[in-house]
This record gives C-alpha cells, sequence and structure tokens, in this order.
C-alpha cells in the first residue's frame, strides 16, 4: 500500500565518497517541501562503506552482493517505491537535488519529466561533461530522436519524474545505462505524454567515466526496441 507522496531512487555503484553529500542535499530540499517522500538508496554492489552510510543517514537501502548495472538497480528500487511520484538521479553530484520540485511539478502536464541539459535554458557548468560523455549523449540522443521522432534534447539523461502509473503500463529489462533511453521510447510508443525540463548540470565529485562499449550497449538496445 503506496502512503508517500514522493519517492526518489538513487542508484551507487562505491559512492562512499559522495552518498553523503548528495543525500543531505536531497533530505533538505524534500523537507521544505513539505511532501512526505522517501530515499531509495540502491547499493549496486560496492566494496565500500556506501550502504552504510545511506542507511545511517536514514535512507532505505537496497543492497546487492554483485553489480547488476544501473538498470537493475533503478528498476529494484522502482518496484520497492511508495510513491505516488518516482524521481530517479544518479548519486555523482553532476544533479542538483534543489531541482527536483520543478520536475515533480510537470507532472501536472506529463507523465514523466525529463531533465535535460542540453536546452536552451539549462545550465551546464564548465568541466561537468567530458568530451566523451558530451559526444555519447548527443550521438544517441539523436537516434533516439529518430526512433520515437520527438524533439528530444536529452534522451539519456537520468535526473527524471515519473507519475507511478506510468511506470505500471510497461515493463522495463534493461541492466545497464540503456534504461533510460528504454523508458523514453517505451512511454512515447505507449501513448504518454514527456515534457523536457531544463536543469543545471555539475561538475561530478567522483565519476565513472561513459565506454565506447556503453554507448555502443545503449546503441544495440535502442536498435532491439525497434525491431
Amino acid at each position: 500500500m503506496r502512503n508517500k507522496q514522493l519517492s526518489v531512487v538513487i542508484p551507487a555503484y562505491n559512492e562512499a565518497f559522495n552518498i553523503e553529500s548528495i543525500l543531505d542535499e536531497t533530505k533538505n530540499v524534500l523537507q521544505e517541501s513539505g511532501m512526505s517522500y522517501e530515499i531509495i538508496v540502491v547499493d549496486d554492489g560496492s566494496i565500500d562503506l556506501t550502504w552504510d552510510i545511506a542507511k545511517r543517514l536514514g535512507a532505505k537501502v537496497i543492497r546487492f552482493e554483485d553489480n547488476f548495472g544501473k538498470g537493475h538497480a533503478l528498476r529494484s528500487g522502482i518496484r520497492e517505491a511508495e510513491g505516488d511520484a518516482i524521481v530517479t538521479m544518479d548519486c555523482d553530484g553532476a544533479f542538483d537535488p534543489r531541482e527536483i520540485p520543478k520536475l515533480v511539478s510537470a507532472l501536472a502536464r506529463s507523465d514523466l519529466a525529463i531533465g535535460t541539459r542540453f536546452s536552451r535554458n539549462s545550465n551546464i557548468r564548465p568541466h561537468s561533461l567530458t568530451r566523451t560523455r558530451l559526444f555519447a549523449n548527443l550521438f544517441l540522443t539523436l537516434f533516439v530522436r529518430l526512433v520515437i521522432r520527438k524533439p528530444i534534447t536529452d534522451a539519456l539523461g537520468g535526473f527524471r519524474a515519473y507519475r507511478r502509473a506510468t511506470l505500471d503500463k510497461f515493463d522495463i529489462t534493461s541492466d545497464g545505462y540503456e534504461i533510460d533511453s528504454e523508458i523514453l521510447i517505451k512511454a512515447v510508443k505507449s501513448g504518454l505524454r514527456y515534457t523536457e525540463v531544463p536543469i543545471t548540470s555539475r561538475t561530478r565529485y567522483v565519476t565513472r567515466p561513459i565506454t565506447l562499449h556503453t554507448t555502443f550497449r545503449i546503441y544495440t538496445s535502442i536498435i532491439r526496441s525497434i525491431i
């Protein structure tokens, strides 16, 4: 039985350096919002103290012994979420939790709200995106635009808000970074409405690079979704 207005789902892998700052920022924002909420941290096989720090700070923690991937972590967190609305965000500090309320507010006119780093009103901080990450995002977003025939500007961004009912309308199967594009494509195919919300892209605290292998995996996942 769901009794929360909002669930924030944060996948984390070896984020002991970042997790405390992210959770403190997120809790402060949600407490000021007046919404009933929960924060779910999904520890995806970390070998550091990510799960311990998150639990100490009051988050609901789902912990896996092995590293299954971002998609698997998000799916697990979404499955356990009790909120009528669900926000997903990364744990590396790239997204600003203070922008959670405007993503949630956008659900009044759409089924999902996508935080975009690449619209005219977005704020990309210096050094927040490496050239490799920027190229991968722009290339894959262009490909998704061709698939869904919609003017999306940031198909891979992980800072989003969903109505719970939206995520119940289709199965999500991705285990890796391709989960964000999978959800978008399936939502559009299901006739659901999305809104892009300009957000800030901050310099990551500590991060792992997007490799060519990851880019290719997302590309092949998109291909499978349209075959």
